[in-house]
């Protein structure tokens, strides 16, 4: 199993794992999105990191780690600007990042309350 250049257009796996994230299953989308890590080359791997930073930070959150929230969903950030043609709206997915980073900014727990979509 290998991946090359679109992983949005080449991969069935980001598509699973977009939507166990978005069922909120986010550990097994965090796990789906690193066998597309592990499998693909310099290209997909560029593409899936924000991904698997964004479902990182989400589960740090669910255990309280504030700081590597915070890292993380910058460093999200600054994956997810580089994609072009995925498909996705990468700027609402950034929008409700920022968002999220905000309820954390002032002490608002989010793990529960407040979804990310993409």
């Amino acid at each position: 199993m290998t991946f090359k250049n679109n992983i949005f257009q080449s991969s069935p796996l980001f598509n699973q794992g977009r939507k166990l994230y978005n069922e909120g299953n986010i550990y097994e989308a965090h796990i789906i999105w690193e066998k597309i890590w592990k499998h693909g080359d310099k290209e997909s791997r560029k593409q899936i990191k924000g991904f698997i930073q964004l479902s990182g930070a989400i589960i740090n959150n669910q255990y309280g780690k504030k700081h590597a929230v915070e890292y993380l969903l910058t460093k999200a950030i600054q994956n997810l600007l580089s994609l072009k043609e995925s498909g996705i709206n990468i700027n609402n997915l950034i929008d409700q990042i920022n968002n999220y980073l905000a309820l954390i900014h002032n002490d608002v727990c989010c793990s529960e309350n407040i979804k990310i979509k993409i």
